[in-house]
């Protein structure tokens, strides 16, 4: 490829060649326990020389004994005029949490100023969820607050959020946990709608985020920290529609582990797309359509950004019409540091560009940079 600011050859747009496959995917009288937790192909529990610094810290994970994810402990039911957050307090590990619609079908529980700590491995509902042909959400049952989280999981793991409808979350002082919906601990997220979420949508947390949308958060833009969603965690996006977010749409920092983002749309977001920095790996992008991202073109920021980091295969994504750069791949000034928490950098090196099309590079001559063909 050209150097920085140089456009991708005819050469190598043959072999970054197009190949995209996009996933796709009422009112009930009674709950119904839903599926198994489908794993990540690789742990995603935190270690404890991988927790973050001061800075981007959360609460360990603790070895906590709770029931396996097949077995119901207890059945709660929450009805419109319910207090849910008395409810989801009251509520033991391993319960499943369903949350009734009105008589219309639909209902909003406003939880003011406070905050949801679900229990582990226990599951909150409410009735089935509708996805849109671009992957939009329409959930019948909302939750609504006005606290500094919706949810606050940390250090609790195992847990589902699913068929929801998520937003409201507002900053305080903490720029880490204030105004992120949904903050911390290991569980699944599925057929939700997080938004309006003035810091992060999702914030310092492992797991699987699937069938969703991540839209209109970060309003406040905090520098270093406002995303739709920000992890230094393991974890996995897939078949997810991230749109309209004021800035950084995906992104991993401090160290990570490695991440998955996968059959996604991450489109049209005031900052970068996917930002893959300071990460050692292994991370796949792969199948994901990036587009319309940073349309004020700010230096630095791109459709998918790589920095610092290595071991990053990115494969059969559609990179084009993001503001700066589709696709750059570069080194900071933490390049060469190694492990250093926040501090990390690491020299660019086994990142793989497979049957991705480009429509316009920065960055992708240096070393460690190798397309391959079909």
């Amino acid at each position: 490829m050209k150097g920085a600011m140089g456009r991708t050859p005819l050469r190598t747009r043959a072999v970054l060649a197009l190949a995209v496959v996009l996933g796709g995917c009422g009112d009930v009288a009674s709950p119904v326990r839903p599926g198994p937790i489908v794993p990540t192909p690789d742990p995603i529990v935190p270690r404890p020389d991988t927790l973050a610094p001061p800075g981007d810290s959360v609460v360990p994970l603790p070895d906590t004994i709770v029931p396996p994810p097949d077995t119901v402990v207890a059945d709660v039911h929450v009805r419109p005029g319910d207090d849910l957050v008395a409810k989801v307090a009251d509520a033991p590990p391993g319960s499943l949490i369903y949350l009734h619609p009105g008589p219309d079908g639909r209902h909003v529980y406003d939880i003011g100023a406070a905050v949801l700590h679900l229990p582990a491995q226990a599951t909150i509902r409410g009735p089935e969820a509708e996805r849109g042909p671009l992957g939009e959400v329409s959930a019948p049952v909302a939750i609504r607050g006005s606290g500094p989280q919706i949810f606050n999981q940390a250090p609790r793991r195992g847990w589902t959020i699913e068929h929801l409808d998520i937003s409201g979350a507002r900053w305080r002082a903490d720029p880490i946990r204030d105004g992120t919906c949904v903050f911390g601990g290991e569980g699944t997220l599925r057929m939700v709608k997080i938004h309006d979420c003035d810091n992060r949508a999702l914030g310092s947390w492992a797991g699987v985020l699937e069938y969703a949308e991540l839209t209109n958060n970060s309003a406040l833009r905090i520098p270093g920290h406002s995303a739709a969603s920000k992890s230094r965690f393991r974890h996995t996006i897939r078949h997810a529609y991230v749109h309209g977010n004021h800035h950084t749409a995906l992104w991993i920092d401090c160290d990570n582990a490695g991440w998955t983002v996968e059959d996604s749309r991450i489109v049209d977001n005031r900052g970068s797309g996917i930002f893959n920095e300071i990460s050692r790996g292994p991370s796949v992008l792969r199948r994901n359509v990036v587009q319309g991202n940073n349309p004020f073109g700010v230096e630095g920021r791109g459709g998918l950004v790589i920095t610092s980091s290595k071991d990053v295969t990115v494969e059969e994504n559609v990179l084009v019409a993001n503001g700066g750069a589709d696709l750059r791949v570069w080194e900071d000034h933490r390049a060469g540091r190694g492990p250093a928490g926040c501090l990390t950098g690491y020299r660019t090196e086994r990142v793989t560009l497979f049957a991705t099309t480009v429509g316009y590079a920065s960055g992708t001559d240096r070393p460690g940079v190798a397309p391959r063909g079909n």
